[in-house]
């Protein structure tokens, strides 16, 4: 069970990761419109 905890934990930091990943390329001002719209897509799934 321990192990299980673990690797739900790791996949978590992971989804926080990704998360904030987006929110650096959204707030960066270097993404095209379309793949903005499609990284906050994407942003909002995890």
């Amino acid at each position: 069970m321990a192990q299980d905890v673990a690797i739900l934990n790791v996949a978590l930091a992971l989804e926080h990761e990704a998360i904030g990943t987006y929110q650096l390329g959204a707030e960066s001002g270097l993404l095209q419109p379309a793949v903005l719209q499609t990284a906050v897509l994407f942003q909002s799934q995890h």
